[in-house]
């Protein structure tokens, strides 16, 4: 019988997405602190324990994680670090930040190492949930994904340019091109964009 190698540690980040996968599972995908994009299957994650319930999009947790080299990484436990209820009270600081996580799904490849991807989109969360002027959301995003992009080698920092609304909307667009993946946010992100310049 052939020996697995399999490990287990614990590694901080951000739930980008998941998937349900039967009564109780789910697959999780996350941005991690060592700065790649991994899957985790949750056995019973939404059996989780009492008075915790199980990980969103957008939460930041540390992951107690069974590695192996043939199957899928599996989810031991974890432990929420940041789960923004504030940001999540507001419906335009909520959109911004899922077409945030939706766009750095897209654009990052599972496994690949992208330098300071984790501490940018934590970062900007960070800034975002705090933020008080509700213009000024829509310029974080636009410099966080043009940050992203800059990292995985799509953009050059000298051409970045003031974050208005038709820049943000060509920055997507950018985004959706080199993806080859349509943005399911992007209806939503477009209904509150503001008129004027952000």
């Amino acid at each position: 019988m052939k020996n697995l190698n399999i490990s287990t540690k614990k590694i901080d980040g951000v739930v980008l997405r998941y998937a349900e996968s039967g009564d109780y599972n789910k697959i999780f995908t996350i941005l991690t602190s060592e700065n790649k994009k991994i899957s985790l299957f949750a056995p019973n994650v939404k059996r989780a324990k009492k008075g915790q319930g199980a990980p969103e999009v957008l939460d930041i947790c540390q992951f107690e994680i069974i590695e192996s080299d043939e199957n899928l990484n599996k989810l031991k436990d974890f432990k929420f670090i940041e789960n923004y209820k504030n940001l999540r009270e507001n419906f335009k600081k909520l959109c911004v930040s899922m077409t945030l996580m939706e766009c750095t799904n897209n654009l990052i490849k599972e496994y690949d190492e992208c330098k300071n991807a984790f501490n940018l989109i934590k970062n900007t969360l960070n800034v975002i949930n705090k933020e008080s002027e509700e213009l000024k959301i829509f310029k974080h995003l636009y410099d966080c994904l043009f940050s992203l992009l800059v990292i995985l080698g799509f953009e050059d920092s000298k051409r970045k340019l003031i974050a208005s609304k038709n820049n943000l909307i060509q920055l997507l667009n950018r985004i959706i091109e080199i993806s080859e993946t349509n943005l399911k946010s992007l209806n939503m992100l477009m209904s509150i964009l503001p008129q004027k310049k952000v």
